[in-house]
């Protein structure tokens, strides 16, 4: 029997070492600085607090639901047993970014940047206040950024080799990132577009159809999750309960949010809204906007560069028609197509500088310069003490209580009772409590049913409330409101009664 040839591994080229040291330092860098202000616990917003305890419990969030973060998140904190299980989701999305900033890095080099430019403008990008903010708390936007960093990069692959394999993967990330964030569907004009440039025919060809169809039916499926923990009785909080196609699609699509979409006249969108967008990207990274201006005209790949300036005119156009207070994460794509273009931008330059190390010197100079002057708005900015009081009332009430809480406390009360069973077995914890409710179950012992959570609370316990606003609608309804705390006070029977 004739043995096998021996296959011999391809010898190790310098410029490939250079590639892995590279990725290894951006990596090692941007993962320590996000370890070193990681928000620790529970803070920064009540949906962080949502976050952070949805994904290993497996509930059911606010819309539009985020299955994929959800599914992720919980693989991710079984696998990682590391800390509290806020401090694991927090970690999650630290990671998330990092792979980010590494799949930038190859975009870059995609695009024909040396590798201190791949190196340095991925890493200022990491560096940028309101990416690096959401990067050290659970919240959606690391795995957004992920994602469309890996469809541009499997794109752009594809580009260059033709590969039918190469596409279908693009397609097949684009089709699953519909289950972080509904706005990937943003970019689908830039996506088409680079595709007909490249190859027109290719959606033509069968194979090409049926595999990228594929995709896209399992991408739609991951939505039977919230149907799926909809009507599991084990299923600890639902946020929204979801058990037809109809409510299913107006929980994925964002039907309640349609008010404030498309809410600006074209004269407020060129007098206020795209100032305003002017101002936060200059406060975000003003460096990487004028190494964008330098790297407008700088693409060699003019495919490429139409490419980017689509992915940016599309998600902006979105971002600055939405009529949300917390606009600023909707722009974070918008910088990342500018730090792409930054590198051009600064490759441009150092290629016509006469000298070598200065320029390098120079260039490694813009992440540390971000770093330095972000850092102190970054770790005020994550409210690592925003949920303590929250656990303090827990502590006061274990023997046992029904807290009425204001949505912001709602969600950090849920994330330490849920996660880290700190609120006893007769605690119960609840949002959309009507003044009604709260005086049947005070003044005729009459249990109430808290639907998020699926429990129903029995009479006879002390009531808690810390919505202010319902004060006189209480004392109007006949009962007796003292305050125990600032933010907090006490419910009981009327006058007549006593506080239970």
């Amino acid at each position: 029997m004739a043995l096998a040839a021996p296959t011999s591994t391809p010898p190790t080229t310098p410029s490939s070492n250079v590639e892995r040291l590279t990725a290894l330092a951006l990596a090692a860098v941007l993962g320590g600085i996000y370890a070193a202000t990681l928000l620790p616990g529970a803070g920064y917003s009540p949906d962080t607090a949502e976050m952070q305890f949805s994904g290993r419990l497996l509930c059911v969030t606010h819309p539009t639901g985020y299955p994929a973060y959800l599914l992720l998140s919980h693989a991710f904190s079984r696998l990682v047993p590391l800390g509290t299980l806020a401090f694991r989701a927090n970690l999650f999305s630290a990671v998330c970014s990092v792979l980010a900033c590494l799949v930038l890095r190859r975009v870059l080099v995609r695009l024909g940047t040396r590798e201190v430019v791949a190196f340095a403008v991925p890493l200022a990008f990491g560096f940028t206040p309101t990416f690096w903010r959401l990067s050290v708390v659970a919240e959606v936007y690391s795995l957004h950024v992920l994602f469309l960093t890996l469809v541009a990069d499997a794109l752009l692959k594809w580009k260059e080799t033709r590969n039918r394999r190469d596409l279908v993967v693009a397609c097949g990330l684009y089709a699953f990132s519909f289950g972080n964030h509904l706005t990937m569907v943003t970019l689908l004009p830039a996506m088409a577009f680079l595709v007909i440039a490249v190859r027109w025919r290719v959606i033509l060809d069968r194979a090409t159809v049926l595999s990228v169809g594929g995709l896209v039916l399992l991408g739609i499926l991951q939505y039977a999750y919230p149907v799926w923990r909809s009507l599991d009785p084990a299923t600890p909080y639902l946020s929204v309960p979801v058990t037809g196609l109809a409510e299913l699609w107006a929980y994925a699509t964002g039907a309640s949010f349609r008010g404030s979409m498309f809410a600006f006249s074209p004269a407020q969108l060129l007098s206020e809204r795209v100032p305003m967008f002017a101002r936060h990207l200059w406060r975000d990274g003003g460096p990487l906007v004028v190494l964008a201006a330098a790297g407008l005209t700088g693409f060699k790949d003019r495919v490429a560069g139409a490419f980017f300036g689509l992915a940016f005119l599309g998600h902006l156009a979105f971002a600055l028609n939405y009529d949300i207070q917390d606009v600023d994460v909707y722009f974070i794509p918008s910088t990342l197509v500018t730090a792409v273009v930054a590198g051009v931008g600064l490759d441009r330059i150092l290629r016509r500088a006469p000298a070598r190390l200065l320029p390098a010197v120079a260039c490694l100079s813009l992440p540390l310069a971000l770093c330095l002057a972000h850092w102190s708005r970054v770790e005020e900015g994550k409210g690592a003490d925003k949920a303590e009081p929250m656990r303090e009332l827990l502590a006061d009430v274990r023997g046992g209580a029904l807290v009425v809480a204001r949505y912001n406390d709602y969600l950090y009360l849920l994330y330490f009772a849920l996660a880290e069973g700190r609120a006893g077995p007769w605690v119960f914890i609840g949002n959309e409590v009507s003044v009604e409710e709260i005086e049947a179950y005070l003044e005729q012992d009459r249990p109430l049913y808290l639907r998020p959570i699926r429990k129903s609370v029995p009479p006879g316990l002390p009531v808690y409330c810390s919505k202010l606003d319902l004060r006189p609608q209480l004392r109007a309804a006949g009962l007796t409101v003292q305050m125990v705390r600032p933010g907090l006070f006490r419910v009981g029977r009327g006058p007549g009664g006593v506080l239970p």
